[in-house]
């Protein structure tokens, strides 16, 4: 009888931490796209302070630009790695790494999840010794003197 409670405590809390990352896999996507538009949104204000020219088309341009910038670059998801590492000056787990990209408003590949950043990280590592990060642990990282020496 017991064990049966536990287990149905078990699986309500399994459906609640699903639900729950499901929220923040959509409030991940949602920041993301905001901080693009304010990106785009900077970039206009820069341009008219360069260029005289017509608010109305460069704004419908950049609503769409907003929808399609969901592309980023490894190298630019590798280069935001090396640098939440370097200025923690210590190992850190994806997770953690994760959580740094999302308060620092960069753009996570794909769905926004820490398995996205991972697998950049893991590509890098196949490099050897020529990566700039190396495993410290399980789920953990940190910069190989090649990234210090970098900096």
């Amino acid at each position: 009888m017991e064990n049966e409670k536990l287990q149905e405590w078990k699986s309500s809390l399994e459906r609640e931490v699903d639900s729950i990352r499901k929220q923040i896999q959509a409030l991940t996507a949602s920041l993301q796209k905001k901080t693009q538009q304010i990106e785009l949104i900077s970039r206009l204000m820069e341009s008219e302070s360069n260029h005289d020219f017509n608010l109305n088309e460069p704004i419908v341009e950049a609503t769409h630009e907003a929808d399609n910038v969901q592309r980023v670059l490894p190298n630019q998801v590798k280069d935001h790695v090396r640098e939440i590492l370097s200025e923690a000056k210590r190992p850190m787990n994806i997770k953690e790494i994760h959580s740094e990209f999302i308060r620092r408003g960069y753009p996570i590949p794909g769905k926004g999840t820490s398995f996205n950043i991972l697998v950049h990280i893991s590509r890098e590592l196949k490099l050897g010794k020529k990566s700039r990060f190396y495993r410290a642990g399980r789920g953990t990282y940190c910069l190989s003197d090649n990234a210090r020496d970098a900096r």
